[in-house]
């Protein structure tokens, strides 16, 4: 049983991954969707709208995360 187990831990380990990718490159392309649809006379001082930084900020977190997760995924033992 702990074969079957531990084979599943590592599918899941990758499953997360690429999940996370996901995560980044859809809200990435929300977030630049969102910020040139956003016309430039109605944004002073080049401000952003509400949702163009809630998935800006989802892109760079999750992009930060999956930057050390992934490395540390491929070469682990």
């Amino acid at each position: 049983m702990s074969s079957f187990t531990e084979s599943i831990g590592a599918w899941l380990f990758w499953v997360i991954g690429i999940l996370l990718l996901d995560v980044v490159v859809s809200s990435g392309a929300i977030a630049w969707a969102e910020f040139r649809s956003n016309p430039e006379e109605d944004a002073e001082r080049g401000e952003w709208t509400n949702k163009v930084l809630f998935y800006g900020l989802v892109f760079a977190i999750t992009f930060f995360v999956t930057l050390l997760y992934l490395p540390a995924l491929y070469f682990a033992p």
